[in-house]
């Protein structure tokens, strides 16, 4: 994630990686399917921060079937 830390209202980077463990299917989000189990799979999305945060919070990252 660039930058870390959340910057308050700016653009968030995430570089997220892995080997698939399931095959993903047409119809998932963010990802051009098919993506066969065990293929090394990369891909950059950005977000754009919320102006106001809580101290404390979590960001989650996943890869699932729409």
């Amino acid at each position: 994630m660039t930058p870390d830390p959340v910057v308050l209202g700016a653009v968030e980077t995430f570089d997220i990686k892995g080997t698939m463990k399931k095959d993903i299917i047409a119809g998932d989000w963010l990802v051009t399917c098919p993506i066969t189990a065990g293929t090394v799979f990369s891909t950059t999305q950005e977000y754009t921060a919320p102006d106001e945060l809580p101290a404390k919070y979590t960001i989650a990252v996943a890869i699932g079937r729409g």
